[in-house]
C-alpha cells in the first residue's frame, strides 16, 4: 500500500491564489426551502447561490451607505 507524503488541505483557492473561507449560515425553515427553490430554477448549487445572495447584498449595503 502506497502512502501519500504531502497533506493536501482540500481548500480550494479564490481569484487571488488565497485559500477559500467558510462560514455557516443557519436559516429558519421556510427561508431555507425557498432559497433550495430559487437555486433550483437557475441551475445552482445553493453554495454558489448564497455567495451570489451575498455579494449583491453586501454592495446594496455599500450603495446605501449603511456599511
Amino acid at each position: 500500500m502506497q502512502h501519500n507524503i504531502k497533506r493536501r488541505n482540500g481548500a480550494r483557492t479564490n481569484t487571488y491564489g488565497a485559500p477559500s473561507r467558510m462560514i455557516g449560515l443557519r436559516l429558519p425553515n421556510d427561508e431555507y426551502i425557498e432559497v433550495e427553490k430559487m437555486a433550483k430554477e437557475q441551475d445552482r448549487s445553493l453554495a454558489s447561490f448564497a455567495r451570489i445572495c451575498l455579494r449583491l447584498g453586501m454592495e446594496q449595503l455599500q450603495k446605501t451607505g449603511e456599511v
